[in-house]
């Protein structure tokens, strides 16, 4: 069988090699960087639905639940002539009969940073140019934990913000959002085509009460 023979040179070279090899496999075995943090972001929601001239009115709140993270903040943008509001109660308050003339009812109250346990309210929201009302509400959410808020002038308008800590990953996108809110509106206005067409099926007189 033939010898085989290293020369000092190729010795050191075979050494070194093996050296930087060994060095660089722990590299190659490192776990992958895992999906980096989501950064803040401001969301938009919807304020109410309108439809055929202002003539069919959507009492909701598009989408009616957000899942949001610490430190992120929430648009909402009035979209119907009738007005409403977005309040969030004290904790433990019940919801007031709403009086037009009381500031804590009709006007904003509490600065854009939510903490999570006393009253916010944007006041009356409406895009109505006559009503020269404000169109947009915008919350900044600091606080975690599931929130609930309404409208004053329709106790049946509810909406739920879910805040979970810094960083965590969105169940959705604004897009995913838009789509919900497209689908609000399209049901929206579907019952509200049924509505007009029974109260005309079934109507009896010409009389129109105003007020």
């Amino acid at each position: 069988m033939k010898a085989i023979h290293f020369s000092k040179k190729s010795s050191y070279g075979l050494i070194v090699g093996a050296i930087l090899l060994c060095s660089c496999l722990p590299l190659a075995f490192l776990p992958s960087k895992a999906h980096a943090a989501p950064e803040s972001h401001t969301w938009y929601a919807q304020v109410g639905a309108e439809f055929d001239q202002s003539m069919i009115q959507g009492m909701k709140y598009l989408p009616g639940e957000f899942w949001i993270n610490q430190g992120d903040s929430i648009v909402w943008k009035a979209k119907s002539a009738e007005p409403h509001t977005i309040t969030f109660l004290k904790k433990g308050q019940s919801a007031p009969v709403f009086n037009i003339q009381d500031p804590l009812h009709a006007t904003k109250q509490s600065n854009n940073n939510y903490d999570g346990q006393s009253y916010y309210n944007s006041g009356l929201l409406s895009n109505a140019p006559l009503l020269h009302l404000p169109t947009d509400y915008t919350l900044h959410f600091t606080t975690i934990g599931d929130f609930t808020y309404t409208c004053l002038l329709h106790p049946s308008m509810i909406g739920i913000i879910h805040v979970r800590p810094s960083g965590s990953l969105y169940p959705f996108s604004q897009k995913n959002y838009d789509q919900q809110i497209a689908r609000g509106e399209k049901v929206v206005k579907s019952d509200g085509d049924k509505l007009a067409k029974e109260a005309k099926e079934h109507a009896n007189t010409h009389t129109v009460i105003a007020g």
